[in-house]
């Protein structure tokens, strides 16, 4: 029987593989079919069709429930069913859910000066803070955003003309020249290259820009057309188109084509922070993570979106769920104990071990593929973290070397290399004299072998040869044992006083080779 004694430099430590200083771990699974993030704290998320919100820790703040949730505007998304408004969330946490049936119109559903354009089933439109409250009890046709303290409405009773009203509901006393205060139309208003402008048509026709004390600040000319569901009015000399909310979003001069811009609504939507110190590596299609160049996590997503240094939206088959990076943390470490490494014979080496993962990544769906040199690839699910594996080949005289992988809670983190020392020593010792007389008759030589197992472990199942030829079976020969084997040689000498041959003696240990060695036995003549 041979047996393999491992040496380590490390003492008591075989081998202590530890990934880089730097830790990754889902915070959140990849269970969401899409992802948004609102702000540096919130992430709208979309489960079953359907959205909510979660922080940046993974705390459901908002049940995926909704048909659509807005971006933030001024510290508040509205939370919607279509256009039925079912609640506010806002940027402090806090979430405000309505029962009355509410709308909002979905060309600007957000807060415009702390106040929300709603409507009731009977189409009366107000405003609403968000906390549910409505402060301007005047119900109108049509209610737009507020900007510079005002916003345009049309009245629900008389005429039906347009106004612009404040916070309070006050109307707007403009020092207009068109009769009784009458308008036909009224936009937000807009800033028109740092003056606020309003697009106004009265009751006879005639369209301009107005001030917000009712002055004057271009003239349009007489209304030709005005296609309401591009919000596009024309003029003889003018093409003027509004954005959502009814701010000018263009005036186009028709004889020359001169176009001037005026409003862009702004982009409410959160724009994810640059990290230099978190990488990407690429592979095959896929990515992977990186920190200061060194990899956390092997190609495994098919997007990433970095939110901060600490927290990143990835895409895994499909799914896109949240990961924690720790910048201090322990990273996954293998531990192998030289003490576990008990082995028989070549082909049968357990490596045994344990696996240490950070606080932060469960021991779940823990598995790992190790290669040996030689090819052989093997992939192990570990049930606990200690853990006990079979090498199936080494290569006499090469150290044992394995390359593998460890993967938990289904991220693969970066490749590991183990070196191991390996020094062959056999675990018997075949002994027999060196000199033997030959009995009477001088042609025939009775001798035994002293077989000894210096093994710290029994042997078993182990057959002796001498010259190729079975000799003796050994049910079990005990560590530290020994046991004598008779032979017997036909020798013949006739002429010679002696004559020196070469034994060559073999132990097989359950049909593998354990032990070789050749031994120089002298034949001398019986001279009785």
């Amino acid at each position: 029987m041979t047996r393999l004694h491992i040496l380590s430099l490390l003492g008591a430590l075989l081998c202590c593989l530890s990934l880089p200083a730097q830790s990754a771990h889902w915070v959140v699974p990849p269970v969401y079919s899409a992802t948004e993030p609102l702000s540096d704290q919130w992430i709208r998320v979309n489960r079953g069709g359907l959205w909510g919100i979660i922080d940046t820790n993974g705390k459901e703040m908002v049940p995926c429930a909704y048909e659509h949730i807005t971006a933030f505007a001024e510290g508040h998304c509205l939370l919607l069913k279509g256009d039925k408004l079912l609640g506010v969330f806002s940027r402090d946490g806090s979430c405000c859910t309505f029962q009355d049936d509410m709308f909002v119109d979905l060309s600007y559903p957000y807060f415009s000066e702390g106040l929300l354009a709603v409507r009731d089933v009977s189409n009366s439109w107000t405003y609403m803070t968000p906390d549910g409250k409505f402060p301007i009890r005047m119900v109108f046709l049509s209610a737009a955003p507020f900007s510079y303290g005002l916003a345009a409405v049309r009245e629900k009773s008389g005429e039906g003309s347009y106004l612009h009203i404040d916070k309070k509901g006050r109307v707007s006393v403009l020092s207009s020249d068109y009769p009784d205060n009458y308008l036909i139309f009224a936009s937000s208003f807009t800033d028109l290259n740092g003056q606020a402008g309003a697009l106004v048509v009265d009751s006879h026709s005639q369209v301009s820009l107005r001030s917000l004390g009712g002055a004057k600040l271009m003239d349009f000319g007489s209304l030709k057309s005005f296609d309401k569901e591009n919000q596009v009015l024309k003029t003889k000399g003018f093409e003027i188109a509004l954005s959502g909310g009814r701010f000018i979003q263009s005036r186009k001069r028709l004889s020359d084509a001169e176009v001037k811009p005026y409003y862009s609504e702004p982009d409410r939507h959160f724009s994810p922070v640059d990290v230099p110190s978190l990488g990407a590596t690429r592979e095959g299609g896929l990515v992977g993570i990186s920190w200061n160049d060194q990899v956390l996590l092997e190609p495994q997503f098919e997007s990433l979106v970095e939110l901060s240094e600490s927290r990143v939206l990835a895409m895994q088959q499909g799914k896109i769920g949240l990961l924690g990076i720790e910048k201090t943390g322990k990273a996954p470490t293998l531990l192998l104990n030289k003490t576990a490494l008990v082995v028989r014979h070549p082909d049968d080496l357990f490596l045994s071990g344990e696996l240490v993962l950070p606080a932060s990544v469960p021991f779940k769906d823990v598995r790992m593929r190790v290669r040996e040199i030689s090819g052989v690839s093997q992939e192990f699910a570990l049930e606990r973290a200690h853990f006990t594996i079979p090498v199936v080949h080494l290569i006499k005289d090469l150290a044992l070397e394995l390359r593998g992988v460890i993967s938990a809670s289904g991220l693969t983190y970066p490749p590991f290399n183990i070196t191991i020392p390996v020094e062959y020593r056999s675990a018997f010792t075949v002994e027999a004299p060196s000199h033997v007389t030959l009995q009477s008759g001088n042609e025939k030589a009775v001798f035994s072998l002293q077989v000894r197992n210096n093994a710290d472990v029994p042997a078993a199942s182990c057959d002796v040869l001498v010259d190729g030829r079975f000799i003796q079976s050994l049910e079990k020969l005990d560590a530290g044992k020994q046991i004598s084997i008779p032979l017997s040689f036909q020798v013949s000498l006739e002429d010679l006083d002696s004559i020196t041959r070469e034994i060559k003696v073999e132990i097989r240990e359950k049909d593998v080779p354990a032990y070789k060695t050749r031994i120089r036995v002298s034949f001398n003549r019986n001279f009785n």
